[in-house]
C-alpha cells in the first residue's frame, strides 16, 4: 500500500511535545507554519480553521497570564454549529506556538479570513510540510494538554467544545511514561 499519498497517511503517533515544537518552529513557509501552529494551538479541524477571521483572534489576560483566545465554530457533521473559545498560552511556555500565528495575522484586516484556501489545498500543504494528517494535530494537542499541563477530561471537554468526555479518551494517546507514577 502506498502511504505517500496524502489521503493514505495516518494520524501521527504520540509525538513528544518537544518534537512538535521543533518541527513547527522550523517550517520555512510562513503561511504553512502559521496554519500548522493554529491547528495545534486551537485543536480545530481544517474546515473550522479556514473559516476563522482575524477578528476572532485576540489576547486575553486571565490571572496575570496572557492567552491567545481563538473564537472558532464547531463543524462536526450531525451537530449544531456553535462557537467555542480556545486558548493558547502566550507566556514563556508557548510563545513559539503563538508568535507565528500573530505575526501572520498582524497585517490582515479584521474581516479577513486567516487562511483563504480550500480544505484540500490546506491539507496538501500540511502533509507536504510535516507529513502528518492535519487532524492528528487535534490528537497531539489533547495528549499534550493532558500530559504537560495536567488537563482533566472535563478541562479537555471545555477546551475542545465537546458535548461529553468520550472524545477525551479517543484523542488522548498516553504512553507508558505518561501514566507511570
Amino acid at each position: 500500500m502506498d502511504y505517500s499519498k496524502p489521503h493514505m497517511l495516518r494520524d501521527p503517533e504520540t509525538v513528544p511535545y518537544d518534537m512538535v515544537k521543533d518541527k513547527l518552529s522550523n517550517l520555512e513557509n510562513k503561511t504553512t507554519q502559521a496554519l500548522c501552529c493554529f491547528l495545534y494551538a486551537s485543536g480545530c479541524r481544517i474546515s473550522e480553521a479556514i473559516q476563522v477571521k482575524r477578528k476572532h483572534l485576540y489576547i486575553q489576560t486571565i490571572k496575570d497570564k496572557d492567552y491567545l483566545t481563538i473564537k472558532a465554530v464547531i463543524l462536526k457533521k450531525g451537530q449544531a454549529v456553535k462557537l467555542v473559545y480556545r486558548q493558547a498560552l502566550v507566556g514563556m511556555d508557548e510563545t513559539w506556538l503563538v508568535r507565528p500565528i500573530l505575526s501572520f495575522a498582524e497585517p490582515l484586516l479584521e474581516d479577513d479570513v486567516l487562511f483563504p484556501v480550500c480544505r484540500a489545498t490546506a491539507y496538501r500543504h500540511i502533509m507536504k510540510a510535516v507529513g502528518w494528517n492535519p487532524h492528528g494535530f487535534r490528537s497531539l494537542r489533547a495528549t499534550h494538554l493532558a500530559v504537560k499541563y495536567k488537563f482533566t477530561d472535563q478541562q479537555l471537554v471545555r477546551f475542545f467544545g465537546w458535548a461529553n468526555s468520550t472524545p477525551a479518551s479517543v484523542y488522548t494517546k498516553l504512553n507508558v511514561e505518561d501514566i507511570a507514577y
